[in-house]
């Protein structure tokens, strides 16, 4: 499980927001949404993230790169969930959408138990 675990999820499409939202809170994480990458940003500098996940493409034709480049700098592991094949160094892992976004959960799990904080609390 997740519980205590701080994910923010960068995404465009609300339906898919929502459904990794409600997928990571079941699994006890506290969740932080972000749809444009100046939203994400915010979200990184005002609040300690545990871990992301990121679309690549955005609205407007932003890309999540940016992120990933702050992510790696503050030491953030992130998983990219994307319909583009677009990389990310230093993602933990890509998944092609569509995937079900219990993948996305035991990704995550994997990393973090590997990591020794599945729960930072």
């Amino acid at each position: 499980m997740l519980t205590g675990v701080r994910v923010l999820i960068v995404e465009d499409e609300p339906l898919i927001a929502l459904d990794l939202r409600s997928t990571f809170e079941d699994a006890g994480a506290n969740v932080v949404c972000a749809s444009s990458v100046d939203h994400a940003i915010r979200s990184i500098e005002a609040d300690a993230v545990d871990l992301c996940v990121l679309d690549t493409q955005l609205w407007q034709g932003e890309t999540s790169h940016s992120i990933s480049g702050l992510l790696r700098d503050r030491s953030v592991p992130f998983a990219v969930f994307s319909a583009y094949s677009a990389q990310h160094v230093g993602a933990l892992a890509h998944l092609t959408k569509p995937v079900p976004s219990d993948a996305v959960i035991r990704v995550a799990e994997a990393f973090l138990v590997a990591r020794g904080s599945s729960n930072p609390q």
